[in-house]
């Protein structure tokens, strides 16, 4: 771009100032010129660097900006912009200024193809993402970050095997770097190679100590294993890893000890179905530490949480809370209480849904002909293994060939297509409002046949006889090779022999509903 000598000069100068560590004065020269010249894209550009350096990130994405509206072409103004856009998490705009940055002369690096593939992995566009790793791997085939990604969208489309090899390459050539271990680890125990994974997790543990989602993982698969003792310990690690904020932090942590007098709260933590099952320890805790409980809960399972034994108060999930002494999270009660295999409680049921609910519900079950028997085929589609534990509905079309069977469908907003892969299923799912129509279905079925997802967890709660689906990599708290269940004496495991192969285990559960 032709420039004035002296703009060009004045701008040498400011960005030897800047340069030098003269912030101040590199701010002033800039402004200087931004004033003579306000179309001049360099100043602006300089500038936003400057205060982006200085932690003024908004004043420095404007003047960025500014400097692309006056040079959409430049590669270097992108490139920088690109990096203050990713920093602010503006994950949109910064998807489109690098699709117009690997469409210059000089752009399309494979640093920018990762960066945009990234973008569009986290919109779930991962064929478009696949394609933008395949090319950069061909410009930088020892890109660690494409590899990387690479096993993020392999482990997405339910693709283990290809996640393993990407992360195994990409390990190779940095065997030094905790995340690398982490993820080999994460694909390994996808694969049920536990004693493979447990080393991994170590491994990244060894590089990084610190490293909460490494310990996290590290204790689900030793409590996959059976090893609680070992495991809830590195469980515990959650609280201090992404996504996991202790919202109660601002009271001590129950020792587990008797406070006669004094108030316990107990807080869900997670998804439903992690409060359903994990319910459980409430009375348990109730009882050993002799206190006042209240638990806090998501409001839509308020009126379930309120039916555990041993609590005096339910409150809701954003309501304020009454005055507390200690407090413990659902999920680190087992800790607390070091429990085994051996001394998870087991009475059930540990809830029931309300009277008026279940009245509600009563005609409508028994209206139906034969043995009839609930199904839920999916689960959350943000949880990051939906794609493996959520079975095709059509894959269930053997028992809707079964003499005698009312299949109940208690799918939440099953859509038309699932629907029409189920003719002859009676769908109750459109007509559930809240978990406790769930719960009050349930408890007039006959049987309940579900995926691992909230719902099995809540019919093994309700005490109901219970029939779980579960992938070839299931969740740690279905343990390895079982067909019964520690969590719930009323549930049946029937598990995929092969990863994603659902004929096998929908076939078992026909057979025996043939009896």
């Amino acid at each position: 771009m032709a420039t004035d000598p002296t703009l060009q000069e004045r701008t040498e100068h400011a960005l030897a100032l800047h340069q030098s560590g003269k912030a101040n004065e590199a701010a002033q020269a800039y402004q200087a010129i931004i004033a003579d010249a306000p179309d001049f894209p360099d100043a602006y550009h300089l500038f936003g660097i400057l205060l982006v350096q200085a932690g003024h990130v908004q004043p420095g994405y404007d003047n960025l900006k500014r400097s692309i509206e006056l040079a959409p072409d430049n590669v270097g103004f992108l490139t920088n912009f690109v990096g203050v856009l990713r920093s602010l998490q503006r994950g949109a705009e910064c998807t489109r200024m690098l699709e117009r940055l690997i469409s210059l002369p000089g752009g399309r690096s494979p640093d920018h193809l990762v960066m945009l593939a990234d973008g569009y992995i986290s919109q779930d566009r991962y064929d478009e993402g696949s394609a933008l790793l395949a090319e950069a791997q061909t410009l930088a085939p020892d890109n660690t970050d494409a590899l990387r990604l690479l096993g993020m969208v392999n482990t997405a489309l339910g693709k283990p095997e290809q996640a393993l090899e990407h992360y195994r390459r990409a390990l190779e050539l940095g065997p030094d770097i905790s995340i690398n271990h982490y993820n080999l680890g994460n694909s390994q125990a996808l694969l049920c190679r536990f004693d493979e994974a447990i080393e991994s997790y170590r491994g990244a543990i060894k590089l990084e100590p610190d490293m909460a989602e490494a310990h996290a993982h590290l204790g689900t698969t030793l409590m996959m294993q059976g090893e609680l003792v070992e495991g809830w310990p590195e469980y515990e690690w959650r609280w201090k890893g992404e996504g996991f904020p202790n919202t109660q932090a601002q009271a001590p942590l129950w020792s587990g000890a008797e406070i006669p007098g004094k108030t316990l709260l107990l807080t869900t933590e997670q998804g439903y179905g992690d409060a359903f099952q994990f319910a459980r320890f409430v009375t348990e805790a109730a009882k050993r530490s002799k206190a006042r409980v209240i638990v806090e809960a998501q409001s839509q399972i308020v009126d379930l949480m309120a039916s555990i034994p041993g609590i005096d108060t339910v409150v809701a999930r954003g309501t304020l809370l009454p005055a507390f002494d200690v407090q413990a999270p659902f999920m680190t009660l087992p800790h607390i209480l070091k429990t085994t295999l051996e001394t998870i409680p087991t009475d059930v049921p540990y809830l029931t849904p309300p009277g008026e609910t279940l009245e509600k519900w009563r005609a409508d079950i028994e209206a139906l002909p034969g043995r009839k028997v609930g199904v839920v085929w999916r689960g959350n589609p943000g949880q990051l293994r939906n794609v493996y534990r959520s079975c095709p509905p059509e894959a269930l079309q053997p028992l809707l060939d079964i003499e005698g069977v009312s299949l109940v469908g208690l799918q939440k907003d099953p859509t038309e297509q699932e629907l029409e892969k189920l003719d002859g299923m009676i769908d109750f799912g459109h007509r559930i409002e809240t978990f406790n129509d769930t719960a009050a279905i349930m408890c007039h079925l006959d049987l309940m046949v579900s995926v691992c997802t909230s719902t099995a967890h809540l019919a093994g709660a309700l005490g109901r006889p219970t029939w779980v689906l579960l992938s070839r990599a299931s969740d740690w708290r279905w343990f390895q090779d079982r067909n019964d269940c520690p969590w719930y004496p009323t549930a049946r495991l029937f598990r995929q022999q092969t990863l994603n192969d659902w004929n096998a285990p929908v076939a078992e559960i026909a057979a025996q509903l043939r009896g």
